[in-house]
């Protein structure tokens, strides 16, 4: 048995065979857009079975909102963290996921994946003072937002001096 998916958007997917190998396919829309996947099930005689898999209205880029980060920090002996709230929506009724760097170095410190967290919740990170954050200096805090289906992150920069 052989699974083809037409994802839509151009791009498809022939790597499927085996009912076991057919358990979760998954594929990230890199645009908004309507897109119709199809799925085509050829059997060991040569019949195909053809379905729309789903037909969501439209792929949509995550909301990052209520983004409370400071940007300015004073270091004291009862300050020795820094906290950022945020709330992550969802347009496509998927789940969603972010990532931050906290040191604007390109690391990632906190990740979850794209689909892990209820849409409109309202998240809060905080990161313990180090040698590269809250000491004296510029940095650049980013989170990344995204959902399952959208592949490029909403981003979010705060400048902390």
């Amino acid at each position: 048995m052989t699974f083809r998916i037409n994802w839509g958007d151009g791009t498809t997917d022939s790597s499927y065979t085996g009912v076991s190998g057919f358990s979760n396919p998954t594929h990230t829309y890199s645009s908004i857009g309507n897109w119709n996947p199809i799925l085509t099930v050829t059997d060991l005689v040569g019949q195909k079975t053809v379905r729309q898999l789903y037909n969501p209205s439209s792929i949509k880029p995550p909301v990052l909102s209520n983004v409370n980060c400071p940007s300015t920090f004073t270091r004291t002996y009862q300050t020795n963290y820094i906290t950022c709230t945020f709330k992550i929506d969802s347009q496509d009724g998927y789940g969603v996921g972010y990532t931050i760097d906290w040191e604007g170095d390109g690391v990632i410190d906190y990740t979850t994946d794209g689909n892990g967290l209820l849409s409109g919740q309202t998240h809060t990170r905080s990161k313990a003072c180090s040698t590269s954050i809250c000491s004296a200096g510029t940095w650049a805090t980013t989170i990344r937002a995204r959902t399952k289906w959208w592949a490029e992150p909403v981003v979010k920069t705060i400048v902390v001096s």
